[in-house]
């Protein structure tokens, strides 16, 4: 049985030290919001680049792994795709997290910071539930511990800042 752990942690993403850091990213939304676009910023547009040279597109599941080039606590900084926001549901939630969870748990990673909010078609309940199990689900039997940054909580609508 996977050991999955899952807790809410706020903060700047710069400061919280983890194994690797995931952010996500919509298909269909440019320039890319949230914790991705913060961290295309840190990282002086290098997420930017990558869809722009049609390396990744935002697919559901599509992922790309970067160097976090000491701008943030993390050894690694995953890039994964949520597909067209307007198809972002409670079950693409729930794909998405297996995902996440296979692809950082064939990498060796143990220790995730992830920005999470809620599909518009969901309770935050509904939503945590469908994370947690797509994690498990993803990792296998393998233990992944998850950070889930809070600044994303609670938002049915994509991350603005």
């Amino acid at each position: 049985m996977p050991v999955v752990s899952l807790n809410v942690v706020s903060g700047d993403v710069r400061d919280i030290e983890s194994e690797a850091l995931v952010a996500c990213f919509f298909d269909d939304i440019r320039p890319l919001k949230g914790e991705a676009g913060r961290l295309d910023w840190i990282l002086c547009g290098a997420l930017s680049r990558l869809i722009l040279d049609g390396k990744i597109r935002g697919s559901l599941g599509e992922a790309a792994l970067l160097t976090a080039r000491g701008k943030v606590r993390a050894g690694k900084l995953f890039l994964i795709g949520l597909g067209p926001f307007s198809a972002y549901s409670l079950d693409a939630l729930g794909q998405a997290a297996r995902i996440i969870g296979a692809t950082v748990a064939n990498a060796g990673v143990k220790r995730i910071l992830i920005e999470y909010y809620k599909p518009a078609d969901a309770t935050e309940d509904a939503g945590i539930a469908a994370l947690r199990s797509g994690f498990q689900d993803g990792v296998g039997d393998r233990e992944l511990a998850i950070a889930v940054l809070a600044s994303g909580a609670g938002s049915g609508a994509p991350p603005t800042s």
